[in-house]
């Protein structure tokens, strides 16, 4: 199993790609730990990996408290003595023309979804320079490479996830952490489920060069590909996981992809 006997933090596990990626590490071999602001949800992720009889601590974790991250840390540290892996794939999102965008709903999004992030980084990052090895993945977006029209705040904060995976990817590889990022494109969770229409998600499958969504679980393979072994020469690097969107000429029209001129 590729994560044997290892520690690992899913920060946001408690639904969605990181729920995925929980499950999908347990039965890697790894002890998870899943930190997550939805208590209820993490009971449900936590029922579900101990039914298959594998090992799973939850810890209630707002990333935008300092001292809660700090306590996340602290409290997998007093349970298995080290960590070998953080998973960031926490985040919300929303949508508002640039020049009626609140200060509070600019910093809301910004403080969770890049913020958080560098938090968590921060404080596990400490524990891996010691410990001289440890493999930490962010989840940003195809909005950290692009722009989401009405979304500044959104796009923002995902190019800030990039931005700074590739800084600590640079800063930290001296002390063998490695620090990698993923982009997804369209993913069917269930907050983009629950918050968009059958015909808008029929659409936007027809701009995708795969010609649908992708799924929790193939960003979890992602995920599990750069926190493994497997990726030990990789850090600063950013993968699109996004059915090929990225690639794809800005002129292309959907015709063109169904196989038309």
């Amino acid at each position: 199993m590729k994560l044997s006997d290892q520690v690992a933090i899913i920060v946001g596990g408690a639904s969605g790609m990181g729920a995925a990626t929980a499950l999908r590490f347990a039965a890697e071999g790894a002890r998870v730990v899943i930190a997550d602001v939805d208590e209820k949800k993490l009971g449900e992720v936590e029922a579900e990996i101990s039914r298959a009889g594998d090992a799973v601590l939850t810890v209630p974790t707002d990333v935008t408290r300092e001292e809660q991250v700090q306590k996340l840390v602290q409290t997998v540290l007093d349970s298995f003595g080290k960590i070998d892996v953080l998973v960031n794939t926490v985040g919300t999102f929303g949508f508002s023309k640039t020049e009626e965008l609140s200060l509070d709903e600019w910093r809301r999004i910004l403080d969770i979804n890049l913020t958080g992030i560098f938090l968590c980084c921060r404080e596990v990052g400490k524990v891996m320079i010691r410990q001289k090895r440890g493999k930490i993945v962010n989840v940003a977006s195809t909005a950290g490479l692009s722009a989401v029209p009405y979304s500044a705040h959104y796009t923002a904060s995902k190019h800030g996830v990039v931005g700074l995976t590739k800084e600590l990817g640079v800063e930290w590889g001296k002390h063998g952490v490695h620090v990698n990022c993923i982009c997804p494109g369209a993913t069917a969770t269930p907050m983009l489920l629950e918050s968009t229409s059958e015909e808008y998600r029929e659409e936007r499958s027809e701009r995708i060069p795969l010609h649908r969504f992708g799924k929790p679980e193939e960003q979890a393979n992602v995920l599990l590909f750069l926190a493994s072994s497997d990726s030990d020469y990789v850090t600063g690097g950013i993968i699109c996981s996004d059915g090929g969107v990225a690639a794809l000429a800005p002129a292309t029209g959907t015709d063109a992809l169904a196989g038309g001129t």
